[in-house]
């Protein structure tokens, strides 16, 4: 006698490449705020995943360039309203509505604008015209450290008094979150671990802090560029 199958259940074969793509959403729903329940029905999944989560498909003209900035949320702060003030000319153009643009930034993130909340920190992409003074600054200092890690990245050192490797990793950083990165970094760089003792007088190498003072640099300029562009937009 043949087993009886609930007629509410579809068995079907789901080949390697879907599976991984649902696996993949399976990982990705608590990034949307709670579960995620599908019913598979033909490609409207992929296609779900594709509008969320694929890759940003403008075309920014030869004189143009995408400049992503990192800005955390304050209470009260919703990612929408943040994204009118950068909502410029420029990226109106290449965008050609808000709601295209809306769903950049969703893709940029890898979230729903909706799941964002106070504290996150969401990147906001915008489109500049090559030629702005402060674009130009911004990339002159990108060049310098990137000519800088190709070239002299690693300087001697030697210990002294006091001297803990995360003070002269944090030399080498731009903000608060890469410290610890640098300073693993440097005891694999000098193959010593953080219990080692280091004698005042010990020769090893660490990060140029002049990366740091560029990173500093790029950070300031990377904010007169935004002060620039919300204050443009703000007049129009």
């Amino acid at each position: 006698m043949k087993q009886e199958r609930d007629s509410s259940v579809k068995m079907g074969y789901i080949n390697p490449k879907m599976r991984r793509k649902l696996k993949l959403i399976g990982r990705t729903a608590a990034a949307l705020g709670g579960a995620v329940i599908i019913a598979v029905s033909g490609s409207s999944v992929v296609q779900w995943f594709k509008n969320l989560f694929g890759k940003s498909e403008i075309n920014i003209p030869r004189d143009k360039a995408s400049v992503v900035f990192e800005i955390e949320l304050e209470d009260g702060d919703t990612v929408s309203e943040i994204a009118e003030k950068y909502y410029t000319d420029e990226t109106q153009d290449v965008y050609g509505s808000f709601s295209h643009y809306t769903t950049d930034i969703e893709k940029q993130n890898r979230k729903s604008i909706n799941s964002i909340e106070a504290g996150d920190t969401v990147e906001i992409p915008v489109i500049v015209d090559k030629d702005n003074p402060y674009y130009l600054n911004v990339l002159d200092i990108k060049n310098k450290i990137k000519e800088l890690e190709e070239n002299n990245l690693w300087v001697d050192y030697s210990i002294k008094q006091g001297d803990r490797i995360y003070n002269l990793a944090k030399l080498a950083s731009g903000d608060e979150r890469e410290i610890y990165d640098l300073e693993n970094k440097i005891f694999q760089k000098n193959h010593i671990n953080p219990k080692d003792i280091l004698g005042i007088g010990k020769k090893i190498s660490i990060i140029n802090p002049e990366l740091g003072k560029l990173k500093q640099e790029l950070n300031e300029a990377m904010e007169q560029l935004k002060l620039s562009l919300v204050q443009k937009n703000a007049k129009k």
